[in-house]
C-alpha cells in the first residue's frame, strides 16, 4: 500500500515538472525582451527606407575659345570679296548710271540743235528704258533665283554682299520706271510724268550713295597691301 502511494507521488511530481516547464516556455517576452525586439525592428525599417538618389555632379562646360583673326582668314576674306566683285562687275550702278547718262545727254544735246523733235527725244528715252531691262536681265537669275553664281564659286556670302546685291535689283527697277516716266513726259503725256520721274530720281541718288558707301567699306578690307 506504502509503495502503491510513493509510486503516485512520484507520478504527480513529474506531471507538476512538466507543467511547470510548460507554463514558463509559453509565458509572454519581458520587458526588457520586448524593448530589444521593439529596437531591432525600428533599426530594420530604417535600414529598409530607400535612401535618396544623389543627383550627378552638374559637368563645367568650358567656354569656347574665340577664334582670333588669323592672317590666314585675312586672306580668306579678301579673297572672298575680291571675288564677289568680279562677279558684279557688270552690273556696277556707277557704271552702267555713267552709260545711260551719255545716252540722255546725247539725246537733249541734239534736241536742242534741232536734230530731233521732242518726241523723238522721248523715243530716246524708251530707247534707254529698254537697254536698262537688257542690261540687268539675267541678273536676277544669277543672284536672286535658286542657287546664286555666288555660292556656286564657292563664295561665302556675306550681309554686306546680300544687301549690295538688293541695292543694285532696287536701282535697276527704279532706273528703269525713271527712263519710262521720262519718255511719258517727252511724248507730252503730261507733267505728272516729270514729276512722278524727280521722285524717283530722290530715290535713286540714296541708294547710290549707300551703295557707293558699302563698297568702299569693302574694298578696304579686301585691300591688299
Amino acid at each position: 500500500m506504502k509503495a502503491k502511494k510513493t509510486r503516485y507521488l512520484i507520478i504527480l511530481l513529474i506531471l507538476t515538472i512538466i507543467i511547470t516547464f510548460c507554463s514558463f516556455s509559453c509565458t509572454p517576452s519581458g520587458p526588457a525582451k520586448q524593448t530589444i525586439e521593439e529596437t531591432a525592428q525600428e533599426t530594420a525599417e530604417e535600414i529598409a527606407v530607400e535612401e535618396p538618389e544623389e543627383e550627378p555632379a552638374e559637368e563645367v562646360v568650358a567656354d569656347e575659345p574665340v577664334e582670333e583673326p588669323t592672317e590666314a582668314n585675312e586672306e580668306n576674306e579678301k579673297e572672298n570679296i575680291n571675288k564677289f566683285f568680279e562677279q558684279i562687275k557688270e552690273y556696277d550702278i556707277l557704271v552702267k548710271n555713267f552709260d545711260y547718262s551719255l545716252m540722255t545727254v546725247e539725246a537733249l544735246s541734239d534736241w536742242a540743235d534741232g536734230k530731233i523733235s521732242q518726241e523723238d527725244v522721248g523715243s530716246r528715252y524708251m530707247e534707254i528704258t529698254s537697254k536698262v531691262r537688257n542690261d540687268y536681265f539675267i541678273f536676277d537669275i544669277l543672284f536672286t533665283i535658286g542657287e546664286s553664281s555666288l555660292e556656286k564659286e564657292g563664295i561665302i556670302v556675306t550681309d554686306d554682299m546680300e544687301r549690295v546685291i538688293e541695292l543694285i535689283s532696287s536701282w535697276k527697277d527704279k532706273k528703269e520706271r525713271y527712263y519710262k516716266y521720262m519718255a511719258n513726259y517727252y511724248y507730252r503725256d503730261g507733267p505728272e510724268y516729270e514729276i512722278e520721274a524727280d521722285k524717283i530720281e530722290e530715290e535713286l541718288d540714296e541708294i547710290t550713295d549707300e551703295y557707293l558707301k558699302l563698297t568702299n567699306e569693302m574694298a578696304k578690307k579686301a585691300k591688299t597691301d
